[in-house]
């Protein structure tokens, strides 16, 4: 039987690993309702890279920073300040880390990253880090952010 956690007290049963970032982990999940979604919850594991503050603060300020300067995102759907849980769109496919390594990845999905990339230095001077792994491809290689951060 899966885990099951808490956010905001909605039940959430984890179905799977989706992988670990640097500022914490990302499970598919599943809802009452049989809704997929992403649970991400949040770790204190050092990283000798980069320097935290309050990550969960972090998290809610760089994904407003991003869909402000208009970088297609899953919504985030619920945040759990006190457990440190994030709950976001599933959006299912393969990731963009997975088509490199396959040597198939679309055109389309690289002239997508571009316009991404000219969009943050077109309208802010900050700087965004967009881990590989973090990307989805969805219908017509659409590629979304699982997890960006601004620094």
């Amino acid at each position: 039987m899966p885990e099951t956690v808490l956010v905001n007290g909605n039940a959430y049963s984890l179905l799977k690993l989706l992988g670990k970032g640097k500022g914490g982990y990302s499970y598919l999940a599943q809802m009452a309702d049989g809704q997929q979604v992403v649970v991400k919850q949040i770790h204190h594991e050092p990283c000798v890279y980069y320097q935290f503050g309050n990550k969960i603060e972090a998290e809610l300020r760089d994904y407003n920073h991003l869909q402000e300067i208009g970088i297609p995102m899953p919504r985030m759907l619920d945040v759990d300040t006190k457990a440190e849980r994030i709950v976001k769109e599933y959006i299912a496919g393969e990731t963009v880390y997975t088509l490199v390594l396959k040597d198939a990845l679309p055109e389309t999905c690289l002239r997508q990253v571009q316009a991404m990339c000219a969009c943050c230095t077109r309208r802010t001077p900050t700087l965004t880090i967009f881990p590989p792994i973090s990307f989805c491809r969805a219908i017509r290689c659409t590629i979304l952010t699982m997890s960006a951060t601004t620094t």
